[in-house]
């Protein structure tokens, strides 16, 4: 009797403890790869929903873009740092609507940041949104040197 009771207890530990991996397994994990100028080295850091990357309040919001995926409309907002970052420490931050800055790349460097997720519905979001901002001709053929002097401010759209 003893040692079907330990094998009973032995089983309810071992099925609690998988219940817990299962739960831990299912939280939605967030990912910002980034590489070195040489893309010799590349880095990945755990964020939270919460603490994805957002634009600086000092940013310059230079254009918008939209998509549709499922029947939702996303939108792709590019800001850069040119006007108050450093010589060497410009950047160019594309942002989706729902999540913040899903691709980085300096201006100086070679080098580039992107954002993944565990959740494949929402890393769909953000690779449609990398396809977008790959294709659409309007966000490469940004001159930074004709940059307004004066930092422009992001105003968000109103969606009827």
């Amino acid at each position: 009797m003893r040692v079907i009771n330990a094998i009973l207890i032995l089983v309810l530990i071992t099925s609690c403890d998988s219940k817990e991996s299962a739960k831990k397994s299912d939280a939605i994990l967030f990912y910002f790869h980034t590489t070195t100028k040489n893309f010799d080295t590349y880095n990945s850091d755990t964020v939270d929903m919460g603490n994805i990357k957002q634009p600086d309040i000092k940013d310059t919001f230079l254009l918008q873009s939209m998509f549709e995926l499922n029947g939702e409309t996303h939108w792709i907002n590019l800001f850069t740092n040119e006007l108050h970052g450093g010589c060497d420490g410009g950047y160019l931050a594309y942002t989706l609507d729902t999540l913040g800055i899903i691709y980085i790349q300096s201006t100086t460097w070679n080098s580039y940041g992107r954002l993944k997720c565990t959740n494949d519905s929402i890393d769909d979001i953000i690779t449609v949104a990398l396809e977008n901002i790959i294709l659409n001709r309007k966000f490469h053929d940004i001159d930074l040197g004709k940059l307004h002097k004066e930092h422009r401010a992001f105003i968000t759209p109103e969606v009827k």
